[in-house]
């Protein structure tokens, strides 16, 4: 008695607890683009190639200076040994260090480095055009799932409408059909139509799950989260009459505003500072070569 007790009062419990559970907050469209763009995965890989991009800039712009190397090893050698300084063969043990420093300036390189810093530069103001063009195709992505979401809500509307109706007939028919004023045909059509609205229906409750998912993935959230959407008012939402819109207006605001346009610029830009680069290192290994062979051929010649 005691154990079945306790476990009744542990069933009130969770059922109070589940009972008092606040109903998932509803997102609007401006907090869903607002986290997208701090969570999408596309928005981060965007981040990182800006971060890497800039670590190559920094690593191109630290290599035009000298660079120096130093090092050094302590050891000890004990048993039968030979003396660094008689070269003799000695028993005892000593202790033993050598230190060593290297250091390297390019005597002429200028050019290729300046392209390359230049290139490396472009290359990372096309990633930052590249970042904004991300987050433009997330808010895009975001704003028709938004929507797409909202049009399987009122699919599911206009779905139970229709069962709803389709019972009602079915009711009204079997009255008719049980006094014998309709033949039973009618009511098994009214059953088959039913059966038809009732699947699209759950087509619809599926399309919105869908759709909540399709959201989730996209906010790069939990799918076992509790989330739901808010469902503005229709006189809310700006609709711009097609009539106003002028196509060539259109077509130049996307040339000059949008980033996917500064992306492919840049990255021609500095596609044609890596192919001076790529000159400038041909034309020092054809100097290169060409001092060898005059070299080999005064040697002959000596």
């Amino acid at each position: 008695m005691k154990l079945s007790s306790v476990i009744v009062a542990l069933l009130m419990v969770c059922s109070s607890a589940f009972a008092q559970t606040p109903p998932a907050e509803k997102w609007d469209l401006q907090k869903c683009v607002e986290y997208a763009m701090q969570n999408n995965i596309s928005v981060r890989q965007a981040d990182l190639q800006i971060r890497f991009a800039e670590l190559d800039l920094h690593q191109s712009k630290q290599s035009i200076y000298p660079n120096a190397n130093f090092s050094g090893n302590v050891g000890f050698s004990a048993g039968r040994n030979q003396d660094p300084t008689t070269f003799s063969l000695i028993t005892t043990g000593f202790i033993f260090n050598n230190y060593t420093l290297q250091t390297s300036v390019d005597l002429f390189n200028w050019f290729s480095k300046k392209n390359t810093i230049a290139a490396n530069d472009l290359t990372v103001k096309a990633r930052q055009e590249g970042l904004e063009k991300a987050k433009n195709d997330v808010a895009l992505n975001v704003a028709v799932a938004y929507l797409q979401a909202l049009l399987s809500r009122e699919q599911i509307t206009l779905a139970k409408s229709r069962v709803d109706q389709t019972k009602s007939q079915l009711e009204n028919t079997r009255k008719q059909v049980d006094a014998g004023k309709l033949p039973e045909l009618n009511a098994v059509n009214l059953e088959s139509v039913l059966a038809n609205d009732s699947s699209a229906l759950i087509t619809a409750q599926t399309s919105a799950s869908q759709a909540l998912l399709q959201m989730k993935a996209l906010l790069n959230m939990d799918a076992a989260l509790d989330f739901d959407l808010a469902t503005p008012p229709v006189d809310m939402i700006p609709v711009e009459a097609l009539g106003d819109l002028q196509p060539d207006a259109v077509y130049q605001l996307a040339i000059n505003s949008l980033p996917q346009q500064k992306v492919d610029i840049l990255n021609v830009m500095s596609a044609k500072k890596w192919l001076k680069w790529q000159k400038a290192v041909c034309i020092q290994l054809f100097h290169y070569l060409e001092a060898l062979e005059h070299l080999q051929i005064a040697g002959l010649q000596i």
